[in-house]
């Protein structure tokens, strides 16, 4: 788990012109500055480890409209063709230089897909998305955090040269396997084993796993700008098996801590939401660690007392710290599901 703290010294909202697919418009930029996540000290025999989520998204490179643009598929992947040039041709492709592209109105605002591709007047997404889109719909394009944006020169975790001595972090796939890096300070590069790692991505609202090998804490310190907007994340689930599925996920922003009864999570539908029910054992679970101990408590939605729960106890009121991330278990059987997070924060312009 992970403490963090919002400095508001560099925080700016300016108006500026913004290129979009129909013209120009004029946006409001969102906020930047910066936040410093605490990952604790190794205390005792046992690892230090600490469950963590960026609640800063890097500056986007464009934000648009899609009025008067084509949706296609190519190769099962939504195309979009804007009627004018308004790109540079692989500007948002490349190793280093991977960009995703995220809707920004609507029912599914928050959703994002990967770029693949562009051209001077379209962009190729990882996914179809044509049934979430129309021409009013409108859309930013950010850069992905990488390892070594994220975290330069090990971001104040302690460098080495191996995972052995270093502090580690580890991202896990939609399988929940996990993929362990390190910063090697005498490269002065992330790695796992001997391979560069610095443009490894790390997914919004994707949690990390921090292991400290020192026994102090160290401070993380993410500059960046302010999600204001909805946000989604994908939870795991098991469409055609039968086995339990985990997601480290986060409520990604930075500004204010999110009570269990307010993030969207339960919704009384199981594609959209966490499945209720009367226990622990039935119902689809979350955890949320101590940021002291990293002992996690377990919570489910009581859906017969209409309120979260860990035991017999109202949890309704517990909040998911900023920038923590917390473990969904998704029991057998059931599907993935985008969770739509919702905003807690009033813009700041």
């Amino acid at each position: 788990m992970n403490i963090t703290r919002f400095s508001l010294a560099a925080v700016f909202a300016s108006s500026v012109l913004l290129t979009g697919a129909n013209g120009q418009t004029t946006a409001t930029t969102d906020p930047v500055g910066f936040t410093t996540i605490t990952v604790r000290g190794k205390t005792t025999a046992a690892k230090a480890f600490t469950t963590v989520v960026l609640p800063m998204e890097r500056a986007d490179a464009y934000a648009g409209a899609c009025s008067d643009a084509v949706f296609s598929l190519d190769a099962g992947r939504t195309k979009i063709t804007f009627p004018s040039n308004v790109f540079t041709a692989n500007q948002f492709t490349g190793t280093g230089n991977q960009h995703y592209f995220r809707l920004s109105n609507g029912d599914n605002a928050g959703e994002f897909s990967t770029i693949v591709a562009n051209t001077e007047n379209s962009v190729t997404l990882a996914d179809d998305l044509n049934v979430v889109l129309a021409t009013t719909s409108t859309f930013s394009v950010t850069p992905y955090w990488t390892l070594s944006t994220a975290l330069p020169a090990g971001g104040g975790l302690q460098g080495g040269t191996s995972a052995t001595g270093a502090d580690t972090a580890t991202i896990y796939n939609a399988n929940f396997v996990g993929t362990t890096y390190f910063y090697n300070s005498t490269a002065g590069q992330w790695r796992t084993g001997l391979s560069n790692s610095d443009n490894v991505i790390i997914p919004p609202g994707s949690g990390l796993g921090i292991e400290r090998k020192q026994p102090t804490a160290a401070n993380i310190v993410l500059a960046g700008s302010v999600p204001l907007g909805t946000s989604a994340v994908d939870v795991n689930g098991s469409s055609s098996g039968s086995a339990t599925k985990y997601t480290l996920v986060g409520s990604a922003y930075p500004l204010a801590s999110k009570r269990l009864a307010d993030i969207g999570l339960y919704t009384g539908d199981a594609s959209t939401g966490v499945v209720g029910g009367t226990s622990a054992t039935a119902a689809d679970t979350v955890t949320i660690f101590n940021p002291a101990t990293g002992v996690g408590a377990t919570y489910f939605y009581n859906t017969t007392a209409s309120q979260w729960r860990t035991g017999l106890s109202n949890a309704s009121d517990v909040t998911i710290p900023e920038g923590a991330a917390v473990l969904i278990t998704r029991k057998s059987g059931r599907s993935p599901f985008a969770w739509y997070i919702p905003q807690p924060t009033m813009a700041l312009n």
